[in-house]
């Protein structure tokens, strides 16, 4: 920028060294962070000959930095809100107990009962909330199995069918049978189908395609730039992207942050990713978006895969043998 530039050239004018980070350009024309720092050498007589400049590439670093601050503004982010989410749940209880005792001593032709409807349907509104900010911070009550990723994915396909429209058309791969993970397979649910939901949204207006993959991928020391927040080991990657219009930079940052939305009013609470970050994080997994205007957005949800302790669930017979059995009604 003009201003680093200006202060570059004073300073070492004055025969200061000077030190900063600015952006450099390769010769493909693409933009990447430096550390650079310029000093003036002098001759025997103390008069400046020349400048050295040293250079160091810093966007590795600049990048894990910022996966950093991310990771420790949502661990804030999600112990805030888990506090008073159950300050909150306390204040709800009280007010949903009276009100469905209140209905039952007032008469149903009575218009009052019909007031105190609305109040105990804006109070249920309310716990549901609560939930979606409990899971977000991930002290919801959890109900995790084994289970395959692949069976509960197409457990979620049909309903992701008949709620989207027919200029929408979704491709599904499966290119790994090892998908055994020990989870929420309810949450996982919501996960698949918020995920496709967005997804969807962001094709309204045009149509386009909806992807759905599954992979087994490998996290080790060695890609742990590609990974910074897995452990290593084996995960199962569940891939959903869109042709839709994309998110800008600014966007993608926040997107995660509970009631951060770009719906219109009325059309969105802003807490669907923000519960999608709570699940895969309750579930030691990670997740990933990449997204550009007018190009898409990928997630990629990535969660340990399980290859012990596991035995596939056996489906009951339709015939069940009977006996001298006594049936009371």
């Amino acid at each position: 920028s003009e201003p680093l530039y200006r202060d570059m050239v004073n300073t070492i004018k004055d025969g200061r060294t000077w030190s900063g980070e600015t952006i450099n350009r390769r010769k493909d024309g693409t933009s990447y962070d430096i550390r650079l720092t310029v000093s003036p050498v002098r001759d025997s007589t103390g008069r400046i000959t020349h400048y050295v400049s040293v250079a160091s590439d810093i966007t590795e670093r600049n990048r894990l930095e910022k996966q950093l601050r991310e990771g420790q503004k949502m661990q804030a982010i999600g112990t805030l809100a888990g506090g008073i989410a159950h300050d909150f749940n306390n204040i709800i209880a009280g007010i949903v107990g009276f009100t469905e005792m209140l209905l039952e001593d007032i008469p149903i032709d009575n218009p009052m009962h019909r007031r105190l409807e609305l109040v105990q349907k804006g109070a249920y509104r309310g716990r549901d909330l609560v939930k979606q900010i409990l899971t977000f911070s991930s002290r919801s009550e959890q109900i995790k199995k084994f289970a395959s990723m692949s069976s509960i994915l197409k457990e979620a396909l049909p309903l992701i069918r008949a709620s989207l429209p027919a200029t929408i058309e979704i491709r599904q791969k499966i290119l790994t049978e090892a998908d055994t993970i020990f989870a929420d397979q309810t949450q996982i649910h919501q996960v698949i189908l918020n995920l496709c939901t967005n997804a969807a949204y962001a094709m309204r207006e045009h149509g386009g395609y909806l992807d759905i993959s599954l992979t087994s991928i490998h996290a080790s020391t060695a890609n742990c730039a590609s990974y910074p927040d897995l452990k290593p080991g084996r995960y199962v990657r569940l891939s959903i992207s869109d042709t839709g219009c994309g998110m800008e930079p600014e966007v993608v940052e926040r997107i995660f942050d509970p009631f951060f939305t770009t719906k219109a009013p009325g059309q969105g609470t802003g807490l669907g990713l923000s519960v999608v970050h709570g699940i895969v994080k309750s579930h030691d997994g990670a997740i990933y978006v990449y997204s550009k205007p007018e190009q898409g957005s990928s997630f990629h949800i990535l969660i340990p895969e399980e290859t012990s302790h596991y035995t596939p669930e056996t489906e009951e017979s339709a015939f069940t043998q009977g006996g001298n059995e006594c049936i009371l009604i």
